[in-house]
């Protein structure tokens, strides 16, 4: 299976950019599997400096494809209504984007912790995504990049069954989850400037 940083290298256009349609990709990806999908839609947000205005729409993709996921779905069709919309990337995206991959696609490992890759391969992976994903698509600054980054981890350790990447990211995502629940406990007990005033003290 062809990794996903070798994939948009093929894909760039002559100046450097990505311009696809989601049925080119689809034709693109058929036997890719759903993991490959999970990962290119959560890759913009998932950047260190993330493209602004692709985590809500890709959020919601994902958010789809997480409910596809748990209903026992292995391969992604693309819904009609979607086939001749284009996926465009510019340049300095594609350039962050095939760095930032190939150092991620270094960690993980085919058939890795096999026994805990069918333990999580679908309804604990697909809820955890769908939280993730609904979190992602959020129109709130600075909330994205971490639950898109463990999302995109997700689909990798689908894609290549790396149990061990599951794991981790499983446990990542509880966490984060959990901060996010927290705060909010803390907005609707004490009220936003506590939390504003709390944050000033930390930093």
């Amino acid at each position: 299976m062809k990794k996903l940083s070798n994939i948009l290298i093929e894909q760039k256009q002559v100046d450097g950019s990505l311009k696809l349609t989601f049925n080119q990709l689809q034709a693109l990806l058929q036997d890719q599997g759903m993991g490959i999908w999970i990962v290119l839609l959560a890759l913009p947000s998932a950047l260190p400096v993330p493209a602004m205005g692709y985590s809500t729409p890709f959020g919601l993709a994902l958010a789809y494809l997480s409910i596809r996921f748990i209903q026992g779905r292995t391969q992604f069709s693309i819904p009609k209504k979607w086939g001749n919309k284009t996926l465009k990337l510019p340049a300095k995206i594609m350039m962050q984007a095939i760095r930032f991959l190939k150092l991620v696609e270094h960690f993980i490992h085919p058939q890795r912790f096999s026994m805990a890759n069918r333990l999580f391969k679908r309804p604990v992976v697909g809820i955890n995504m769908l939280i993730l994903s609904i979190i992602m698509a959020l129109p709130i600054p600075l909330t994205n990049t971490v639950p898109a980054f463990i999302i995109l981890l997700f689909g990798l350790g689908l894609m290549e069954g790396d149990g061990l990447t599951l794991c981790l990211c499983q446990i990542a995502s509880l966490l984060l989850i959990s901060g996010y629940l927290l705060v909010g406990f803390w907005i609707v007990t004490f009220g936003l400037d506590s939390f504003q005033n709390f944050l000033r003290w930390l930093f």
